[in-house]
């Protein structure tokens, strides 16, 4: 493995300090200092810099072969528009995986899906700041109609109707309990509340 590869591991995943580092690696601590504030000047992720090649890696870890700008451009990854990741998911059956898979085929380079999930995470983030809450067991119940329909089948008559989907969750465990229904009717609501009741814990 390449000596900056193992320093960086070192330092961010095993969280060692330069000192060990040098213990561990024979990389003085002067060079490890250099490494670790390079990597933080790319502003790159360690899966990004640990997918590099060599020439690569000689490339952005010795200052004197290109400039800072120069270095973050051949660090950078090409990534989704995540504008429109965000409209095509708003979309009735769109999925991560199914929009991952759809990317993937026009982009065979692209990354692994669970880096498509942590960068559209971090894009959300970066748009949609949310404030924490802390939910009490039994104190908060969300429920909703999930938007989505079912085709159900009458098996006298061969007729298809639509069932909608009543979802109810809890705050704090997330236990979530699904109920089908003809219509979303106050008789139908009612229903579902009934249907719910005994899944909830005392």
């Amino acid at each position: 493995m390449s000596k900056i590869k193992e320093v960086l591991r070192l330092k961010y995943l095993n969280q060692l300090s330069n000192r060990q580092i040098q213990t561990i690696t024979g990389v003085s601590r002067n060079s490890v200092a250099n490494y670790v504030n390079c990597f933080i000047e790319l502003e790159a992720s360690l899966e990004d810099i640990l997918e590099l090649t060599e020439p690569d890696l000689e490339q952005l870890f010795h200052p004197n072969k290109s400039s800072q700008t120069a270095k973050k451009a051949e660090v950078s990854l090409i990534h989704p528009d995540w504008n429109n990741v965000r409209v095509e998911l708003s979309k009735k059956g769109m999925t991560r995986a199914l929009l991952y898979e759809e990317y993937k085929n026009v982009q065979p380079e692209l990354y692994s899906y669970s880096q498509f999930n942590r960068y559209y995470a971090k894009f959300l983030k970066s748009i949609n700041p949310s404030m924490r809450q802390v939910h009490y067991a039994g104190d908060k119940f969300f429920i909703d109609y999930s938007g989505v329909t079912m085709p159900i089948v009458d098996q006298r008559t061969g007729e298809i109707s639509k069932a909608q989907i009543f979802v109810s969750v809890l705050g704090a465990s997330g236990y979530t309990f699904v109920h089908a229904t003809l219509s979303q009717s106050t008789k139908d609501f009612i229903k579902s509340h009934v249907q719910v009741t005994p899944f909830l814990p005392v």
